[in-house]
Order: structure tokens, then C-alpha cells, then sequence
């Protein structure tokens, strides 16, 4: 008798596992949220972002660093930030890459606009 209850509950050990895996995977993954900023809050503070970045290509060093600063102060201000906040959002940006690729189509499409000529009449 114990030989066959011994065989019949090894049966179910992979079914067991399966399940474990199953409710381990899901109590890993966690719900994204997007930013906790406004979209487009955020897409007009990235814009600034990538602008100060295309600003500091041609600049090196301790040199580079301070404009770094001075650039990430000044767009902190435009936006009533600081830089904690201007992390955060940062952070939660990364967290959630279909937020950041929707929000990055955005930023492109109005520094490319910015890029554009303006027509004349």
C-alpha cells in the first residue's frame, strides 16, 4: 500500500510545481504605473532635457559639469522642481518603457517641429 501511495503523489508533484511557479511569478510582477506627472508636463520637461544634453555635446570636463548643473537648476526652476522630484520622475519613467516610448515619440516629434523652418507668407 505505501508503494502506491508513494507513486500516486509523485504524480502530482510536477502539477504542484507548476503551480508555485505560476503564483511566484505573479506575486513578482508588479502593476507599471505611468509618471506621476502630467504627460505633457512631462514631455515639455524633456524636451528642455534633451535640448540642455545637445547644448553640452561640444563641451568637456569640470567645464561640461558645471553647465550641467547650471542647465539642470535652471530647467528644475522652469518646471517648479527639484532635483529630487526631477529623479523620481526619471526613475518612473524607466520603470515603465511603454510610458517612456509613448512619452519619447512625443519629445521627438516637438523637437523635430522646433527644428523645422518656419514658412513664410
Amino acid at each position: 500500500m505505501t508503494h502506491f501511495l508513494k507513486r500516486s503523489s509523485l504524480r502530482a508533484v510536477p502539477g504542484i510545481l507548476l503551480l508555485l511557479l505560476l503564483f511566484a511569478g505573479m506575486a513578482c510582477t508588479k502593476k507599471q504605473a505611468g509618471p506621476s506627472m502630467p504627460k505633457e508636463k512631462l514631455v515639455k520637461l524633456l524636451v528642455d532635457m534633451h535640448l540642455a544634453e545637445a547644448a553640452l555635446q561640444n563641451v568637456f570636463g569640470a567645464t561640461k559639469d558645471s553647465l550641467t548643473e547650471v542647465y539642470y537648476a535652471d530647467i528644475c526652476t522652469i518646471h517648479k522642481l527639484n532635483r529630487g522630484q526631477l529623479d523620481e520622475v526619471m526613475e518612473e519613467l524607466r520603470q515603465n518603457p511603454l510610458a517612456m516610448s509613448e512619452t519619447y515619440r512625443e519629445v521627438i516629434k516637438r523637437i523635430d517641429n522646433r527644428n523645422q523652418p518656419e514658412e513664410k507668407d
